[in-house]
C-alpha cells in the first residue's frame, strides 16, 4: 500500500468510527512477513486536545483508541514506535 492509499484508508476508518472531524497527523508503517501494519494519529479539528490512535493492517483489520490529552507524548508514542521499526508513511505539515 502506498502513502496515498494508506491516507485514504485511514480517512475511511476515521469516518466509519465517527471521527470524520479529525485531521491525520501521522501514519507509520511496518512491513511484517509480506503484511503492512499501520499506526496513525489524528487530532480533532474542533479541539486539539482530542486525539485518536488507529491501528490497521492491509484494510483487513482496524482498531481505534481515544488518547487522553494528559497521556500523549511524542517519546512514549511516536518515537517509541519508530524505534520498534515503523517508518513514517505520512506526516502533516503542521506536525513536521
Amino acid at each position: 500500500m502506498n502513502p496515498i492509499e494508506s491516507y485514504k484508508e485511514y480517512l475511511k476508518i476515521l469516518k466509519n468510527h465517527h471521527y470524520k472531524n479529525y485531521e491525520i497527523d501521522y501514519i507509520l508503517q511496518m512491513n511484517k512477513s509480506n503484511d503492512h501494519h499501520f499506526i496513525g494519529y489524528a487530532t480533532s479539528k474542533e479541539n486539539n486536545d482530542e486525539m485518536v490512535y488507529v491501528k490497521f493492517k492491509d484494510k483487513s483489520m482496524s482498531e481505534v483508541y481515544s488518547i487522553p490529552d494528559w497521556d500523549f507524548n511524542v517519546d512514549g508514542y511516536l518515537l517509541s514506535e519508530l524505534e520498534q521499526g515503523y517508518t513514517i508513511d505520512y506526516m502533516s505539515l503542521e506536525c513536521h
